[in-house]
């Protein structure tokens, strides 16, 4: 986390969207999530960045590196409102 309303992604699971590694995400905190936000999500103290969404019925995170089911313990903490990609050097 860069601050409080800030996450910097740190590999390139959106590339495919335009979104390499480095892209910043401008969140605010959020409980729920609708198909296909792109959130941040708590499991097991480690933080998961995705596209919510549901894989063979189950509740997921889609990257371009495909779906991450969510246990039970998981919890929406943030939703992203604006992709800011860095810029070129």
């Amino acid at each position: 986390m860069v601050g409080d309303s800030t996450y910097v992604l740190r590999d390139d699971d959106f590339a495919g969207r335009g979104w390499p590694a480095g892209t910043v995400l401008h969140v605010e905190p959020a409980s729920r999530a609708g198909r296909g936000d792109l959130v941040l999500v708590s499991e097991g103290g480690v933080i998961r960045v995705g596209c919510f969404g549901v894989d063979r019925g189950r509740p997921a995170l889609l990257t371009d590196h495909g779906a991450t089911w969510l246990s039970e313990r998981a919890r929406v903490v943030a939703v992203a409102t604006v992709v800011q990609a860095p810029l070129a050097v």
